[in-house]
């Protein structure tokens, strides 16, 4: 993730993060993240030299986003019916 900030009066004084609700964490840009299994939030904050701070976020989609998490339920519930096919036919 790659982020930017400005300050005209006193500068920016240091980048912190944090994903989701977790606690924040002191950050370097760009911050490199990996692809999760979720979608996940990442929040930075930007502190100026006099304490003052802005923050924004960006959402990012895991694996199990999109089409793969449709295609796995779906493979589920054919499972499951076939299952219960092949069971009344034999019993």
């Amino acid at each position: 993730i790659y982020f930017s900030a400005q300050d005209l009066d006193s500068g920016i004084k240091k980048y912190q993060m944090k994903i989701n609700n977790s606690s924040w964490f002191d950050v370097e840009n760009p911050q490199i993240v990996k692809k999760g299994l979720f979608k996940r939030t990442f929040t930075v904050r930007a502190f100026d030299y006099a304490g003052n701070f802005e923050e924004s976020y960006i959402q990012i989609n895991g694996y199990l986003s999109g089409i793969l998490l449709p295609i796995l339920l779906l493979l589920g519930i054919l499972g499951v019916w076939l299952f219960n096919l092949l069971k009344s036919k034999h019993g």
